[in-house]
């Protein structure tokens, strides 16, 4: 099964899939309100395209693998669910300049006024700039947890090819420098781009911790220094950063969270410092070199 046409007006939502797999397109009737949440699973989606009717679009209604064309989100669309689209492989969101609740500024998605970020799209490439309305990062970058919780789960842009994450000067809850995400006060590292060039880091003084994922698997920094006021990294901190060799942890740290390092292949040597009391399960997972 390669295409579906789905003509279906308005119908229940399931809590398991419709379509799993071989499904390359779907083609919606023109005359379809609702998508269903679960419409389809780990597709391979080559195109789709939703009609101008289109009000709808259910939790998890397109979680596939494979979207690697852009999205076009009709003016009437005034609801999309939870994980309505799997974004890693997107490109790009465009919003009708006629939807009364939603839109798009450099392919990403926002709600209308531009205080919430809806979707990052995995695909982004160069340097973002979020406008100073944002106050709200969507669940990209969450408050940084251990890992035990659903709600501290590492964000989706370890693939992506973003050089800078800039936020315009005048917000009142994020500050990016030299296109690095922070939280106002400095004291929250929220995202190193993964594409950003460079080889060596010092985290600011002012940062007591890591976020989740913080790092996104740069695959340019070897090494990183960190100052006597860090107390956490949080989960995946370091994940997947394949250049790195050395790392400073500071006196004064006290957790390494799950997956803080994992995939770090080329790192050789770490030392915990005294001040270190949880360091938690696949911490180091897959550092192939480390000794």
């Amino acid at each position: 099964l390669k295409t579906v046409n789905w003509n279906a007006i308005s119908i229940e939502s399931n809590e398991d899939h419709y379509f799993y797999d071989s499904v390359e397109n779907f083609n919606f009737g023109n005359k379809v309100k609702d998508i269903p949440a679960y419409l389809c699973s780990l597709l391979q989606i080559k195109s789709i395209s939703l009609p101008e009717s289109v009000e709808t679009i259910g939790e998890r209604a397109f979680y596939t693998f494979n979207f690697i064309e852009s999205i076009t989100i009709p003016a009437n669309v005034n609801y999309i669910g939870k994980e309505a689209f799997y974004a890693y492989d997107i490109k790009a969101f465009n919003v009708s300049e006629e939807n009364d609740y939603f839109a798009s500024k450099d392919g990403i998605l926002y709600n209308k006024d531009f205080t919430e970020i809806i979707y990052l799209p995995g695909r982004l490439e160069g340097e973002i700039t979020v406008p100073a309305t944002v106050t709200n990062l969507g669940e990209y970058f969450p408050k940084p947890g251990i890992g035990n919780s659903e709600y501290d789960d590492p964000h989706d842009l370890v693939g992506c090819k973003v050089t800078a994450f800039n936020i315009e000067e005048g917000n009142a809850d994020f500050v990016s420098e030299d296109g690095v995400l922070y939280d106002k006060d400095k004291t929250i590292l929220y995202y190193y781009p993964a594409a950003k060039e460079g080889e060596f880091f010092e985290v600011p003084s002012t940062v007591k911790t890591i976020g989740n994922a913080a790092f996104s698997a740069n695959q340019n920094l070897k090494r990183i220094f960190m100052h006597e006021n860090v107390e956490m990294i949080a989960i995946c901190g370091f994940m997947g950063l394949t250049s790195l060799k050395s790392v400073t942890l500071n006196e004064g740290l006290r957790t390494i969270a799950i997956g803080a390092f994992t995939n770090c292949e080329n790192l050789k040597n770490v030392v915990i410092p005294s001040t270190v009391d949880s360091v938690l399960y696949y911490s180091f997972y897959e550092c192939a070199a480390l000794e």
